[in-house]
């Protein structure tokens, strides 16, 4: 029988079109931000810009503020990569 290597478990698997369409419902829908917040952490994010994102929305609906695309945009009105990143968002179906 062939050995199982001790690290099979700790292997990542990250889906870059996944964490999109994630953050995409989230920011559509505060029933969706609500699903997503009970299940996730921000660590499940392994894109760090997905991550930051996420952390936004987190820390919005936790203060009772919108989570929708213009409120988490505005978030990030110095920083062009994010800008750029919730503008493909945007676009994002499910």
């Amino acid at each position: 029988m062939a050995e199982v290597p001790d690290n099979i478990f700790s292997a990542t698997f990250a889906d870059r079109d996944v964490e999109r369409v994630i953050l995409s419902a989230m920011m559509r829908d505060r029933m969706e931000s609500s699903f997503f917040l009970d299940r996730l952490t921000q660590q499940d994010f392994y894109y760090r810009i997905h991550n930051e994102i996420y952390a936004e929305i987190q820390d919005t609906y936790k203060r009772g503020g919108d989570t929708d695309y213009i409120s988490i945009k505005s978030l990030f009105t110095n920083q062009k990569r994010h800008q750029d990143i919730l503008e493909e968002l945007q676009d994002y179906s499910y």
